[in-house]
């Protein structure tokens, strides 16, 4: 028998089993590389809606700056295209110019205080003053020229923080002097607003008007405060004889809406003459508010007010008047009186019929008002408001871009696109400050700088009446305040300007 043996093979070198490890380490390495490198890199594109715009937060919104080319929201489409167009223009033509991001929530969702109306409404006011700044000599000239860019912090401002962080990325590269709109009174819109104070670029708030905001250094706002709003709903409804009223209120303290609002309407309405019947609270954060608010009404008949000051949001005010429309003493008439925030979402017109069906008004403090400028035409810089009021294609008429050519079927009556208008007009006045002033350029601490001298003769021509900034705290100085109306089936009805320190001319010096 023999016996077969299988060759030894003999182990490799050492430095071969060296190579064979250490090319193992370069694998493993690259791949390190590549999870760390590309992967990141692939989930970013994934994320990127388009240059400057990125998927962020629990409802992946797209969020960030666009100059017109990525559309948030199809309602928008139309605002975007003219405002992306106008842009291209200005880069084209070579001319010197400045930016304005207008930063508003553009990807909205049911929990929003705001509708998708008001969002365009906000742009195409924008844009109105774009092409006047760019085609007129309204604001000192016409150079340099103004690009408007679009900044999504999404639904309710929640991503406000990328939204800033893009803005600060492109500032220099877009030449961004100022941020305008914001438009909402929650913490969110603070916590941006103070980020971009940090970083001394100026913001020109719209539709802003809660009075706990105004200590930001670079802040103005074109819109009434809530202050100035509740003193004058006071000075209203003491002129219509009103004697007794009842306060409701919101106690949420993530809403720096309510608060402001009775407060200023206590002190301007109660006196020994006009005195209160009560007082009666709610939280709108709580999912009971509605069941409270609609067992108001029974209260308020024993109560027997003249006056319901509602400090609120729109939304809890359309579930009291309700209530009231079958409240237990329909033979008693009310008046409810609140602040702009009706003219943001509809109440409904079976709402606001049977209100006055039962006796109920309803009576509010808006922004701004297109009848005003002919019932209150000394308030107003007619060369300013023709551009919302004319045609060009009306014979002798002076408007150069039009709204109503740019916007036939909008209407105007809610304020938001005279308020937006005049928030941009603002910011460009500013900058044609700065500019006449010797500068050959004008940046965002120049802009800062010059909104302290932006008040009385130096303030400037609004469609919403002359805006005059507080040095110490950027509201608006005795801007005049319309007083409005629902009625069901139309849009809110005009019913006469109050001026927030009680004279009822508005006169106003305009330069």
């Amino acid at each position: 028998m023999s016996v077969v043996t299988q060759p030894i093979t003999p182990p490799p070198p050492v430095w071969r089993r060296w190579v064979w490890a250490g090319a193992g380490v370069v694998v493993v390495v690259l791949a390190l590389v590549a999870a760390f490198v590309l992967v990141p890199a692939i989930l970013y594109a994934a994320k990127r809606c388009d240059a400057g715009v990125r998927q962020q937060g629990p409802h992946s919104e797209c969020v960030g700056v666009t100059d017109g080319t990525y559309v948030f929201d199809p309602d928008l489409a139309r605002v975007e295209s003219l405002i992306r167009d106008e842009n291209r223009a200005v880069v084209a033509s070579n001319a010197a110019y400045v930016s304005v991001a207008v930063m508003l929530p553009m990807t909205l969702s049911a929990d929003d205080d705001v509708t998708v109306e008001w969002v365009r409404h906000q742009l195409e006011g924008a844009y109105l003053a774009q092409m006047e700044a760019n085609r007129s000599l309204l604001w000192r000239g016409n150079t340099p020229k103004l690009r408007v860019l679009l900044a999504n912090p999404g639904s309710g401002l929640q991503q406000w923080r990328p939204a800033v962080d893009e803005i600060e990325h492109e500032q220099a590269s877009r030449h961004i002097v100022a941020v305008t709109g914001i438009g909402l009174s929650v913490h969110t819109a603070v916590q941006a607003m103070k980020r971009l104070s940090q970083l001394n670029i100026p913001v020109f708030g719209s539709t802003l008007t809660a009075d706990d905001i105004g200590a930001i250094r670079g802040f103005a706002r074109v819109s009434p405060s809530n202050f100035e709003q509740g003193q004058a709903a006071a000075e209203y409804v003491k002129l219509q004889g009103k004697h007794t009223a009842v306060v409701v209120k919101d106690q949420n303290r993530n809403d720096l809406y309510p608060s402001t609002l009775a407060k200023a309407f206590e002190d301007r309405f109660f006196d020994a003459d006009h005195v209160s019947r009560g007082t009666e609270t709610y939280l709108s954060q709580d999912a009971g508010a509605d069941n409270l608010l609609s067992q108001m009404g029974a209260q308020i008949c024993v109560d027997n007010p003249d006056v319901i000051y509602f400090a609120g949001r729109a939304r809890e005010a359309r579930v009291l008047i309700q209530s009231l429309s079958g409240r237990p003493c329909p033979q008693t008439k009310f008046t409810v009186v609140t602040g702009d925030d009706l003219s943001l979402r509809a109440v409904g017109d079976g709402t606001v019929k049977n209100a006055l069906d039962s006796g109920v008004d309803v009576i509010f403090t808006g922004l701004a008002h297109p009848a005003a400028w002919d019932a209150t035409s000394q308030a107003f810089d007619g060369r300013v408001v023709a551009d919302f009021k004319d045609s060009g294609s009306d014979p002798g008429h002076p408007c150069g871009p039009c709204f109503k050519d740019l916007f036939p079927a909008e209407n105007l009556d809610d304020g938001v696109a005279i308020i937006s208008h005049d928030s941009v007009a603002a910011a460009v006045s500013a900058v044609r400050r700065v500019v006449s002033g010797g500068s050959q350029a004008a940046t965002a601490d120049d802009v800062v700088q010059m909104l302290k001298g932006m008040h009385g003769v130096n303030g400037v021509r609004g469609a919403s009446g002359n805006i005059s900034f507080d040095p110490e705290n950027g509201n608006p100085e005795d801007k005049p305040i319309p007083i409005l109306q629902l009625l069901p089936g139309q849009s809110p009805t005009f019913v006469r300007l109050i001026c927030p320190a009680g004279g009822m001319n508005c006169t106003v010096s305009l330069h």
